[in-house]
């Protein structure tokens, strides 16, 4: 399968504290996907015998059959559990771990092997994940939020986490131009949870510690954008998702997407949509 493919069905998504003795020790698997995020505490896992230690802000990801053990009492992470299908989608029930002596071999989610991202093939535990909390928080959040599509929205999220996690692995291992990846990805996923606030060059060194200029130039060699042109096409986008999706008026969506000069708004998303916000809201009304 590539990494493009999948289409995750979330499953379960909760926030959870390790007590002393559940699970603690035990050799366990899982009949679906994992994945999870350290929100505090420290501890160790040991997966298919490797052992690595946890602090916050770490990151573990593994496909079904992992043989894994906890090894800390102090630990409180938010664990999703799924499958990179929509396979057995029908089956709603969560699956709690099972003791490896006892996993069945004829487990009804069977492990995937990924051509292009190889690294899924395996366990993937990253540290020191900043960039994936809020994706993350917001995954945990939405699926215990009523709402239409959410399977849809959460298969979504999902996948661009995984992505998320797949470029950080891959920049880390980097030994070409790493820092200027690094740059690029902090920006990218800076403007996509802060469009709607206030965004500069300026706000951004200072965020990052880095140069406006220098920063500037390597967020164009990687992505052929100029950092603003980034921001106002990443807000445009999101204003049309809005205005396609949801019944805000034309001075909601403006703020929403980070403007607040309406009219600045209008011309700008005819400029790059060719319509104005009302003539796109017809065009696409049933």
């Amino acid at each position: 399968m590539k990494l493009n493919d999948i289409q995750p069905f979330v499953r379960q998504a909760v926030i959870c504290k390790l007590h002393s003795g559940l699970y603690t020790g035990k050799k366990i698997k899982t009949r679906d996907c994992r994945l999870f995020y350290i929100l505090h505490g420290n501890g160790e896992m040991l997966i298919e015998g490797k052992r690595y230690t946890l602090k916050a802000n770490s990151v573990i990801l593994f496909q079904t059959g992992t043989e894994y053990v906890w090894q800390s009492s102090d630990v409180r992470y938010i664990a999703i559990n799924f499958d990179y299908t929509q396979d057995y989608s029908h089956i709603k029930r969560t699956f709690s771990p099972i003791n490896a002596e006892i996993f069945p071999k004829d487990n009804f989610s069977q492990k995937i092997i990924f051509d292009d991202a190889q690294e899924l093939n395996g366990e993937i535990v990253l540290f020191n994940c900043h960039d994936s909390a809020t994706k993350i928080t917001n995954l945990a959040v939405e699926i215990n939020t009523a709402g239409e599509f959410k399977d849809e929205l959460l298969s979504s999220l999902l996948k661009s986490i995984i992505i998320s996690i797949i470029r950080q692995k891959r920049e880390r291992l980097c030994s070409g131009d790493t820092k200027g990846s690094i740059i690029t990805r902090q920006i990218i996923d800076y403007v996509q949870q802060n469009y709607s606030n206030h965004i500069t060059n300026k706000d951004l060194s200072e965020r990052f510690f880095f140069n406006p200029s220098y920063a500037n130039r390597v967020f164009k060699a990687h992505t052929g954008f100029s950092i603003r042109t980034f921001i106002i096409d990443y807000r445009i986008n999101q204003a049309m998702e809005i205005l396609r999706t949801q019944n805000a008026i034309i001075s909601e969506t403006a703020f929403l997407v980070g403007f607040s000069d309406i009219p600045h708004f209008i011309k700008t998303f005819k400029k790059h949509v060719g319509k104005t916000p009302t003539e796109y809201v017809k065009s696409n009304s049933i």
